[in-house]
């Protein structure tokens, strides 16, 4: 069985502004939309997945508007392991208990498309309880 994620990578899957700023990964949902338009402008978009998402978007990003309002398809076709690394840089000697507290935190809807996979494949199947 092949898992296909919704979003470019896995990490993408622990970007919610919400959630980190909750953990102290950022200091508010608004630090976040700031360093990640700070870090579009400085090189994510001359990566060849920026480059692919301003030509599917058909305009650049220029505001945190604009990365709020196509947010879903920046998940979606950005590699994230770029983003991953900007927020959770810093906490490497902390991540794994990071991550599972995200888990614990996010909404069940972040990674409901994993889940309903996962609920899918036979090996799962047979231990639903």
């Amino acid at each position: 069985n092949v898992l296909i994620l919704k979003y470019y990578s896995f990490e993408n899957y622990f970007l919610n502004p919400s959630v980190m700023a909750r953990l102290g990964i950022v200091d508010s949902e608004e630090a976040f939309w700031q360093t990640l338009l700070e870090k579009w402008k400085d090189y994510l978009h001359r990566l060849s997945s920026g480059r692919h998402l301003t030509r599917l978007l058909g305009k650049e990003i220029n505001t945190v508007r604009d990365l709020r309002q196509h947010f879903e398809e920046f998940r979606i076709y950005m590699r994230g392991h770029n983003l991953f690394d900007i927020f959770y840089g810093p906490f490497k000697h902390q991540e794994a208990e990071l991550l599972a507290r995200y888990i614990d935190l996010a909404p069940r809807e972040d990674f409901q498309d994993i889940l309903d996979a996962i609920e899918a494949f036979p090996f799962f199947e047979s231990r639903r309880q």
